[in-house]
């Protein structure tokens, strides 16, 4: 599996400019992930039985979850290294939920983990979006993030905070300004990469002429 992935991207890199990939949604297993046949054998070397699946609130689940975001992070370096010799000056990065970010414990809901990000991609991009988190407070959410982020990437140096510009719960758009503003936040507080999607240019959503002046 880990081949097949790879040559997906082989076939793409090959045939286009890239500088850098990221590993989105897809590298996460749940609390209820995964129960096939190979799975239950692969856990039982861990030492772990198949009660485990379903069951969040099991004393072993977190434990379970750290052996989980291992495999998952060696198997998406695998991947790298792969393309790595056909393009050795690729860079990767990791999507990570904000609530993995902020709450350690909910390893065990998406098998995210700062440390394992860190230690296995080059960047950790940590999904900023408080309106997809229903954040009450969205200063306060994005100065949590960076707060928490600090803890293993001091200098954000590492660290890509990626903004929705659509709120997906009520399917309007963030205003132009909203943006603006957060990415000054964001910049006052020590960030150094910032990013966002959907990128509608159809709609020219964001306005590209005001992002250009803010990232500048």
């Amino acid at each position: 599996n880990q081949q097949y992935t790879a040559e997906i991207f082989l076939d793409f890199i090959q045939q286009n400019k890239v500088d850098g990939i990221l590993y989105h949604d897809d590298i996460t297993l749940n609390d209820f992930e995964d129960s096939s046949a190979a799975a239950l054998q692969t856990y039982k070397t861990w030492g772990f039985d198949q009660q485990l699946i379903g069951q969040p609130k099991h004393a072993q689940q977190l434990e379970f979850s750290r052996y989980k975001t291992a495999y998952l992070d060696q198997f998406a370096e695998g991947i790298s290294q792969i393309l790595k010799q056909q393009q050795p000056d690729l860079h990767f990065a990791r999507n990570m939920y904000a609530e993995a970010v902020l709450n350690p414990n909910s390893e065990k809901w998406f098998s995210q983990s700062n440390a394992s990000t860190y230690q296995h991609y080059d960047y950790n991009a940590i999904m900023a979006m408080p309106y997809m988190e229903k954040a009450d407070n969205h200063r306060q959410f994005y100065l949590n993030l960076i707060e928490r982020a600090k803890k293993y990437d001091p200098n954000l140096s590492r660290t890509i905070f990626e903004l929705q510009v659509t709120d997906w719960n009520h399917q309007k758009i963030i205003p132009n300004q909203e943006l603006t503003d957060t990415i000054r936040l964001l910049e006052q507080h020590g960030v150094q990469h910032i990013g966002y999607y959907p990128d509608d240019f159809v709609q020219n959503h964001p306005d590209a002429q005001q992002i250009k002046k803010a990232f500048a």
